[in-house]
């Protein structure tokens, strides 16, 4: 696991598929999330931040799964979110009442992504990319590519990149993109820059995510 950023914790994986558990104490200042079936590599265990909401972060083994607990200096809310390209964790810490409106759809995308309501995701996420958020910006692509609106797909995460998205599965996105147009220069581009970031290559198995179109919907498309 790393922490980067004060309010963020990434769980990175090895894992083509990852499944997880999290769990906010009563205090709201300790998060626990377990991950099944997993082990602890040998790189970091712990991490400490001299900053913001996270204080520290640790890992143990239980069984046959992972656990990492997470200390908090205050009480929080959290999102803990497997990123569908990585399969990392990325786990935010926030307080609701200081959240702009824009950080507000977007943390409630999340928690809708979270529980597989990929609907009400999308309209959350929407709405974060209309106020300019780059990371909802960057679901909103996500969401599309997924669904296979790749056309409205590569606009977003291109955008998304435009405006300095945290997410680096935007390249891995880009990936799967190009690689079903078997555009295989553009392939290797993204996928170079997403081993750079993330370590890993793109997982591109994955269910097909089923969207409610709209007549609204976006499908616009712009090249790679």
């Amino acid at each position: 696991c790393s922490s980067d950023l004060p309010d963020c914790l990434i769980i990175t994986t090895t894992a083509d598929k990852v499944s997880f558990r999290s769990v906010l104490s009563g205090d709201k200042r300790k998060v626990i999330i377990t991950v099944k079936n997993a082990s602890i590599g040998t790189h970091i265990h712990e991490v400490n931040s001299a900053k913001g909401l996270l204080k520290t972060a640790f890992a143990r083994s239980n069984g046959k799964d992972a656990v990492i607990i997470a200390d908090l200096r205050d009480a929080a809310g959290f999102t803990a979110v497997c990123m569908p390209y990585s399969q990392s964790i990325a786990i935010d810490f926030f307080r609701w009442n200081s959240l702009t409106p824009s950080e507000t759809a977007y943390r409630s995308g999340l928690l809708a992504w979270q529980n597989g309501a990929y609907d009400v995701a999308k309209n959350f996420f929407r709405r974060a990319e209309q106020s300019g958020h780059p990371d909802g910006t960057a679901f909103l692509g996500f969401l599309y590519t997924l669904s296979g609106n790749h056309g409205g797909g590569t606009t977003m995460l291109q955008r998304a990149l435009e405006r300095k998205t945290s997410c680096s599965d935007v390249y891995g996105a880009l990936a799967a993109i190009r690689r079903e147009k078997h555009d295989d220069a553009k392939v290797q581009e993204f996928e170079n820059e997403f081993r750079k970031q993330t370590g890993r290559l793109p997982v591109y198995n994955h269910d097909v995510i089923s969207l409610t179109e709209s007549t609204s919907e976006f499908l616009a498309s712009e090249p790679v």
